[in-house]
């Protein structure tokens, strides 16, 4: 079982693993259909998504990768992210006998799908990730403009790796005329949550809210404040732009 809790693909970006980096919806589900056709040989494969706008945009991405592979057979069933009864749609899934279980849905419906699976004697491999990865082509496109970092003179195939070299490259990219050199799609999950879990920091009361409806948001730590500061900087500076 694979498990990813950020926003996309772990860099480097591994077939194997499945982590925490920006990047498309559209590519979760594409790329978590390869891994099971490549990998684990699936040619039937159960498919658990969202009945969202985010499940949608993965269902897509899946059902395109799946016929770019022969015609993968792909049982889907789409559940609302406030399930608490998963016995109906992980019932169906079993009646198809798929290869594999995949499941692009949030932490708790996993839980719940995983839960059920084991009470009906599911002994197939779960590929269980909130975002995919892809390869390295895709994720270099899907975070940062190549084109634009060659007008800049900065090296295309080398992106900043922190926010030291980030501004430096973000002053560049500006004075090569791009509107801003750096933002960011969902800034709380990204500038916050996401950030707190990599250093290890809590993002909430209560262990990180998961301990009770009682939890508040507790962004005031040193490292926050200084994350914080460097992004009022940068945006001051023009080179930081939040949607």
């Amino acid at each position: 079982m694979l498990n990813a809790s950020g926003d996309g693909a772990l860099y480097p970006p591994s077939k194997y693993i499945y982590g925490a980096f920006s990047i498309s919806q559209h590519a979760v589900g594409g790329s978590m259909v390869q891994f099971a056709s490549e990998h684990l040989k699936a040619r039937k494969i159960g498919y658990i998504n969202h009945d969202d706008a985010y499940g949608g945009w993965n269902l897509e991405a899946a059902q395109a990768q799946a016929k770019q592979l022969g015609d993968l057979g792909l049982q889907v069933q789409s559940v609302n992210p406030n399930i608490t009864d998963v016995t109906a749609p992980m019932l169906k899934i079993r009646a198809g006998n798929p290869d594999v279980l995949l499941l692009t849905t949030y932490a708790r419906p996993a839980a719940l799908i995983i839960k059920k699976a084991q009470e009906l004697g599911w002994n197939k491999p779960i590929v269980l990730a909130v975002n995919g990865t892809a390869d390295l082509k895709q994720l270099v496109e899907n975070v940062g403009n190549k084109d634009a970092f060659k007008k800049a003179g900065l090296d295309a195939d080398n992106p900043p790796k922190t926010w030291e070299e980030l501004a430096a490259a973000g002053q560049k990219l500006k004075a090569a005329g791009q509107e801003c050199g750096y933002t960011t799609s969902w800034p709380s999950w990204v500038q916050l949550e996401t950030f707190s879990a990599w250093h290890n920091v809590p993002y909430a009361t209560k262990d990180t809210g998961f301990g009770g409806l009682a939890a508040r948001i507790a962004i005031t730590a040193p490292l926050h404040v200084r994350h914080l500061e460097n992004l009022a900087k940068l945006g001051k500076e023009g080179i930081f732009i939040a949607p």
